[in-house]
């Protein structure tokens, strides 16, 4: 059994719901691939934690919606399904969703699944920036293909205005993200060599383009064409110490929140927040602190994602100093 991600891309109201059920309701049949999809906007609606008391937590002025942190429960779940379709595994549904519901949207999927079939999962979400697909990247490893619902600003408006007045959103955050949007550069990112505009592509085309993220690898079409870019993009990214201590925080921030009781999540992320700020601010203001301390150490451009690595102990030891002042 072959298993490959896809990740749509889109501003709200580009059609990638309807792209991922068109999709689904060939599968099996159009073709040989069967598809299954998991999508934000339905997962969301089940969950069980993430209401309206969780929907204000500050982050630096700004709001830490409940989107955001619905996003890593998104993450955990299609690790999950990733394990239950290829390994068997049991499919471990995370406590904030409703456990039958979610996982009977799953099951419903994948019941007639062998052993022999090669299955392609759709995560219907916005995923405007690079950083919000990448996960699904790491978890795909070489199997892994993104979808640009390049749909213009003007239909996806309208498209919002026709939607019942509890599913709208606000129009200035639609062309907010609109703004933002990080589309596919495959010449910048080799992990993304693997696009396709669904804007000029047909039903027929997108399934073709499923069949090669299932049959070729991302990192063994890649690597020989994008080394050279990737050795100076990672070189950039080891010499700058600021930014990867800042990942850093952020992620401490992130477990520090999800570590806290249900009762306390408000309170925590305004905690956290606050000793990140702190934290930055110490290591810029203490900059001979940060390189004595990784002076003999070699910095990689892997440093801030490995929990082991000189520079993440270094700043996860500062963070807890600060994390008892707050």
């Amino acid at each position: 059994m072959s298993v490959c991600l896809i990740c749509t891309i889109g501003v709200p109201g580009s059609g990638k719901t309807t792209l991922a059920q068109t999709l689904a309701k060939f599968s099996g049949t159009r073709t040989s691939i069967k598809y299954v999809h998991v999508s934000f906007d339905e997962l969301q609606f089940l969950s069980q934690s993430f209401g309206a008391e969780n929907s204000s937590l500050l982050e630096e002025g700004a709001v830490l919606t409940s989107y955001k942190l619905f996003r890593h429960v998104m993450v955990r779940l299609v690790e999950a399904v990733i394990l239950y379709i290829k390994l068997g595994a049991d499919l471990v549904i995370p406590e904030v969703l409703n456990t039958s519901n979610a996982c009977q949207l799953i099951t419903s999927q994948t019941a007639d699944l062998t052993s022999s079939d090669d299955v392609c999962i759709i995560v219907d979400d916005i995923m405007y920036y690079r950083s919000m697909r990448y996960p699904y990247y790491q978890l795909a490893r070489k199997w892994f293909g993104e979808v640009y619902v390049n749909t213009p600003l003007a239909v996806c408006v309208s498209r919002n205005k026709d939607r019942p007045i509890d599913k709208r959103i606000d129009e200035n955050t639609i062309c907010k993200i609109s703004q933002r949007l990080e589309a596919p550069d495959p010449t910048a990112h080799s992990w993304e060599i693997y696009n396709i505009d669904s804007g000029t592509a047909s039903v027929a085309d997108l399934m073709s383009f499923t069949k090669m993220c299932l049959t070729n690898p991302v990192e063994a079409s890649s690597h020989v064409t994008n080394s050279l870019e990737t050795e100076k993009s990672m070189q950039i990214s080891a010499e700058d110490v600021s930014h990867q201590a800042d990942l850093i925080c952020r992620q401490l921030v992130k477990l520090y929140i999800t570590s806290s009781a249900p009762s306390d999540v408000k309170g925590a992320a305004v905690r956290a927040n606050k000793c990140r700020k702190l934290v930055l601010a110490h290591l810029k203001s203490q900059a001979n602190e940060l390189s004595d301390a990784l002076s003999t150490q070699t910095l990689t451009p892997h440093s801030a994602q490995d929990s082991h690595s000189p520079l993440y102990e270094f700043v996860q030891r500062i963070f807890s100093q600060h994390l008892d002042l707050c």
